[in-house]
């Protein structure tokens, strides 16, 4: 009777890990900051937690400012279409890993609001109208791919002042999935390997004969 209750412990155990999600927290204002979670755990993938070092206030002061304008000095070198062209890119590469998990990725928020400037109002315009292009469409793709729910999307022309990014993405997704997806891709290989060694013992019986 102990037995049978120490094995649905270790059962019920199992299956609270893997039916858990996996958090991921993408945060992009000034600086893009990235965050994994599992179950009460929570990591900082990116930026990197520098080792801490005996640094003067200014030279501290220096990095900060360096930190936090990261996607502002992406978008004065590479403009606003150049700087969502990258993230998409990002997204894109992201979801292509994935392949058929990301069916049960859920996107439980995805706040979006670009603001867009030009040389001119003209230049404003055409611009906020390509970029209108570029994001749309890549949202419909993400949808079709991923459970994707109201999504909150603000593009929009800024003719006074500068351009900017502002986003918000958490998604989430199951364990159990992963390491679904990761045994099949382990029952394929087997097959494949299986097939390779009954062709290669064929060719050397035939080659016997």
């Amino acid at each position: 009777m102990i037995a049978l209750y120490i094995i649905g412990g270790i059962l019920a155990f199992f299956a609270i890990i893997l039916l858990s999600n996996l958090r991921l927290s993408v945060e992009c204002e000034n600086n893009m900051v990235v965050k994994i979670g599992y179950m009460f755990l929570n990591f900082t993938v990116y930026p990197k937690k520098e080792k801490s070092k005996k640094v003067s206030k200014k030279k501290k002061t220096d990095n900060n400012i360096k930190k936090q304008s990261s996607i502002s000095s992406m978008i004065k070198s590479e403009g606003i279409s150049g700087t969502i062209t990258y993230l998409i890119d990002i997204a894109k590469a992201f979801l292509q890993r994935l392949g058929e998990v990301a069916s049960h990725l859920k996107i439980k928020k995805a706040f979006i609001v670009i603001g867009v400037s030009g040389e001119d109002a003209a230049d404003t315009a055409i611009k906020c109208g390509a970029l209108n292009a570029i994001v749309y469409p890549f949202l419909a793709l993400v949808a079709t791919k991923t459970k994707l729910n109201n999504p909150d999307v603000a593009i929009f022309p800024v003719y006074d002042g500068e351009g900017y990014i502002r986003l918000h993405i958490k998604l989430k997704l199951r364990l159990i999935h992963l390491v679904s997806a990761g045994i099949k891709i382990l029952m394929q290989i087997i097959k494949i390997n299986i097939k390779k060694r009954i062709k290669n013992d064929k060719n050397f019986k035939d080659g016997a004969l």
